[in-house]
């Protein structure tokens, strides 16, 4: 049973999630992990600057090539995050239903994406604010089977007083995600340059699945409350 949306059932859920779905995550980074050291190690990728990283880009630095390669790796992630996140909703026996799909994922996520991007170019605080807000949308639209606009109204009216403890687990674990790197990073020093690439490949895999696993989280404790997704949209 889903606990409250407070800091500690936040965080409680997204480690019961992991504990839980290790074969999944395992699988999830060792397949976006080589997906994600191929790049860099044969030239067509740079690797993120800080080991843990969220800086998935497509540039034309490597030529068309590189530009292909990042383009097809950052779809082939986005694609293996999206069933991750339906092996978590299953955990919790809430299948993927609906129009859910690949396709409105891939637009929720560019969609929220420029939007966290322009408010945190702006002042920050407004980019911030509407990540958290919407930190619950893709569980909506996944096992909410409801569509793009309807899964960020959901998320919005949802997460209403639970911003702050959202915004603190958040804020946790990407520093320890920081942390992490830094202490990968210093390990990497006493390696050659091959096994910091795989290693960098690997860690950004293992903080996309924390992050995937921290959006479901926010989702099952916010949308608790509801007897139903009706409920939220009314």
């Amino acid at each position: 049973m889903a606990g409250a949306a407070n800091f500690s059932g936040i965080m409680g859920e997204t480690f019961s999630l992991i504990g839980n779905g290790l074969r999944d995550i395992a699988l999830f980074v060792g397949v976006v992990g080589i997906v994600n050291a191929i790049g860099p190690m044969f030239g067509l990728a740079s690797p993120s600057e800080h080991l843990v990283g969220f800086d998935y880009s497509v540039t034309g630095e490597h030529g068309a090539l590189g530009a292909l390669y990042q383009l097809a790796a950052l779809i082939f992630s986005a694609v293996a995050g999206y069933y991750l996140m339906i092996r978590f909703l299953h955990q919790r026996g809430r299948p993927a239903q609906g129009a859910a799909g690949i396709l409105p994922y891939i637009g929720l996520t560019i969609i929220s994406t420029i939007a966290v991007v322009l408010g945190l170019i702006l002042l920050v605080i407004p980019g911030i604010y509407i990540w958290v807000r919407w930190s619950a949308s893709t569980g909506f639209l996944i096992s909410g089977g409801a569509s793009i606009t309807d899964s960020l109204s959901a998320s919005w009216r949802a997460t209403k007083g639970s911003g702050w403890p959202i915004f603190l687990v958040t804020l946790v674990l990407v520093i320890g995600l920081l942390a992490m790197g830094g202490a990968l990073g210093a390990v990497t020093l006493m390696t050659s340059e091959t096994v910091t690439l795989v290693l960098s490949g690997f860690a950004e895999a293992g903080a996309s699945a924390l992050m995937s696993a921290l959006a479901i989280a926010i989702y099952l404790l916010v949308s608790a409350d509801q007897s139903s997704v009706e409920d939220i949209f009314s």
